[in-house]
């Protein structure tokens, strides 16, 4: 019977090690294959000036709009890091570099956790839990040595709070400070151990020198001050970041692929400490309490709740188990029980093998898309020598900074704080043409030349806008970018020698279907029909399951009137993309236009189920509301959409004529 019992343990124990081995696997490969930041560019400019110039920046040198203002680098070191890797073996090495970072991190979260063999299928399953709800934040960003660093204090205060390890805590809080702004963490936690618990009174040293190595960056109080004063003015003008950038919306805006399994481990923790609350731990209470406010106000903050939660949650599991477990040991509990850690590991390694299986057929390296790194445009740009003050898009202001500086300065990028409220405000009224402003604001930043690439329908009003407008003209014209130069003196003999001619542009056979389908857009947004036809046409013939060819058809046939071939365009685009924007956008559209005005807004409030930060979908329902009559309902999705984005005239005016109609 004991051989039996045994048996039975090292078999259990068994299926755990290799389901833990295979969800680190996991893990190294999603972190390779999802890793996606446009900011890795200015880590490794940044890092490459600061080895050139062995100097950290004080102030802004990368821009044309703020350049000279004060600039706290909080990640400094993490750059400099990045670059030499990148410098010695490219942008894959600094992929793999990040998932190590993220696969250390996971590995302390789960010796913090990891008490007895009997419990390691609780670890492993709750690991599994944290990484699904953990996806979203993986990426190429010196966050990472944050999270390392956060597990690591997470470790020795749970493991060994008594043992003289805890000095080491202020040389690692040197090191976190100098590498992240959330270095800020670190003291908070000890803090918050040596408060709620009078074991751990003997901590106040540790914590009072980690506070002073916080101080030993090359901003030195100002460094120290930074993350309190990004917290501060998140409720001020900055607070406008907040509503148009992803990572910083609320968690439960991105949907339900990212949300549910954070909602999964909110409920699951806090059932936690419900079974356990006769032994409740306060300081694992106010670090849950505080970590989950953070973290549902801004996304960018999940995976250091998911960590601290999957954490308490094993703690209190194992000690309401060890407690009242014996009661349920016996008898059918204790069977179902058994039985039930059998099923549950036997899934959690089926699943992370088929996982694995399916992003080994993938590409698991960081690859360059022209989508997110428009370099020939930038070539154009340095080899035809175009003049400086560069119009471009906030999320390719950091690339642009790595190819261009320090020939040209961008207009934005990624440094929300060195930009401040008010200067991103002038950014979304040029963006979003806002008519009253948009001129005096290219006048006054000097622009003379505009790159627009990036999201097409988030540049699409801006290209459409310039391109009518006699006083730019066209210069550069590919699937990832277009190019406009003020038409000025200065710029005549440019344009004469690069103007770009789209009327006669004739169809390249690329080859490629999602180039032609991109095209289509462009000349769709542009208001040259008859080549987005030819285009999308084009597309079709390479690869007939193309969406986006659908969906330029489609709303060109609604602009023409061609209702029958409009919809079955559009049943194709949305078979083939069920959840596409564009596509939902022409099917509401083409009822609208249709005047069946109960299945646009049908239509159009699946839109906002699925894209509910964003401001068209509010918008589009609350015309679909205002066509039906429905003027309350109107008002209140308009009303969203200004509040989400209240630099799009449309917006406003579609809202005063359903106030003027009430």
């Amino acid at each position: 019977m004991a051989d039996r019992s045994k048996f039975i343990k090292n078999t259990e124990f068994a299926l755990g090690a290799a389901a833990l081995a295979f969800l680190f696997a996991l893990l190294y490969l999603n972190m390779l294959i999802q890793s996606r930041d446009p900011d890795i560019w200015l880590h490794l400019k940044t890092g490459e000036y600061i080895v050139q110039n062995r100097a950290v920046p004080q102030e802004d040198i990368f821009s044309s709009t703020v350049s000279g203002k004060e600039w706290i680098d909080h990640s400094w070191l993490v750059q400099v890091i990045f670059y030499s890797v990148f410098h010695l073996s490219g942008i894959n090495s600094v992929a793999s570099l990040c998932a190590v970072i993220v696969l250390l991190a996971f590995l302390f979260l789960f010796l913090s956790t990891y008490e007895q063999r009997e419990y390691l299928v609780l670890s492993v399953l709750m690991l599994t839990i944290t990484l699904l709800a953990s996806l979203i934040r993986f990426n190429l960003k010196p966050e990472n040595f944050s999270l390392l660093f956060f597990a690591i204090y997470l470790y020795i205060l749970r493991k060994h709070p008594h043992n003289k390890i805890v000095f080491i805590l202020p040389l690692i809080q040197v090191i976190w400070a100098n590498c992240h702004g959330f270095f800020i963490l670190g003291p908070l936690l000890l803090l918050i151990f040596i408060v709620a618990e009078k074991t751990k009174r003997h901590l106040w040293p540790v914590f009072l020198l980690a506070c002073a190595a916080s101080f030993l960056t090359p901003y030195g109080y100002k460094g120290v001050l930074y993350p309190f004063t990004i917290i501060l003015g998140s409720t001020g003008k900055i607070g406008i970041f907040y509503k148009h950038i992803i990572e910083l919306l609320p968690t439960w805006q991105l949907g339900p692929r990212a949300f549910l399994p954070y909602l999964a481990l909110i409920i699951i923790s806090l059932f936690s400490f419900l079974l356990n609350h006769k032994k409740l731990n306060p300081a694992y209470i106010i670090i849950w309490l505080s970590l989950l406010g953070i973290s549902l106000r801004i996304n960018r903050n999940v995976i250091f709740f998911n960590f601290a939660a999957c954490l308490f949650t094993v703690d209190n599991i194992r000690a309401f188990w060890e407690k009242e477990g014996p009661k349920f040991s016996r008898g059918i509990p204790g069977k179902a029980i058994s039985a039930s850690k059998y099923i549950l590991i036997i899934f959690t390694a089926g699943w992370l093998l088929q996982k694995n299986a399916a992003i080994l057929n993938n590409n698991p390296y960081y690859y360059i898309s022209a989508r997110d790194c428009p370099d020939k445009a930038a070539e154009f740009i340095l080899k035809e020598g175009l003049p400086e003050n560069i119009f471009n898009v906030f999320n390719h202001g950091s690339y642009f900074i790595y190819k261009l500086f320090p020939r040209e300065r961008v207009f934005i990028d990624g440094r929300t704080e060195l930009y401040g409220g008010g200067f991103f405000e002038d950014y979304q009224k040029i963006l979003n043409i806002n008519e009253p402003a948009i001129n005096n604001l290219l006048e006054r930043y000097k622009i003379n030349t505009v790159i627009l690439s990036d999201n097409l329908p988030t540049v699409s009003g801006l290209m459409a806008y310039l391109y009518r407008r006699p006083d730019w003209a066209l210069v550069y014209f590919d699937e990832d970018a277009l190019i406009f130069l003020r038409n000025n003196e200065r710029n005549k003999a440019l344009i004469s020698r690069l103007k770009v001619d789209l009327n006669n542009r004739p169809v390249t056979k690329t080859g490629l279907s999602a180039t032609h389908a991109r095209f289509a857009w462009m000349f769709y947004y542009l208001g040259l029909k008859e080549q987005a036809i030819n285009e999308a046409k084009e597309a079709l013939k390479i690869w007939e399951r193309s969406a986006d060819a659908y969906n330029v058809l489609g709303r060109i046939y609604t602009a023409q009137k061609r209702y029958a071939e409009a919809l079955e365009n559009l049943r194709l685009a949305r078979a083939y993309a069920p959840s596409n924007m564009e596509t939902l956008i022409g099917l509401g559209d083409l009822y609208m236009e249709k005047r069946e005005y109960a299945e646009a807004i049908r239509i159009y409030k699946k839109l906002v189920d699925l894209y509910p930060y964003k401001s068209e979908p509010h918008y589009l329902l609350g015309k679909g509301y205002h066509a039906a009559n429905n003027l309350k309902a109107a008002i209140k999705s308009l009303k969203k959409a200004v509040g989400l984005n209240p630099y799009k005239d449309k917006y406003h005016k579609e809202l005063v004529r359903v106030y003027n109609k009430g």
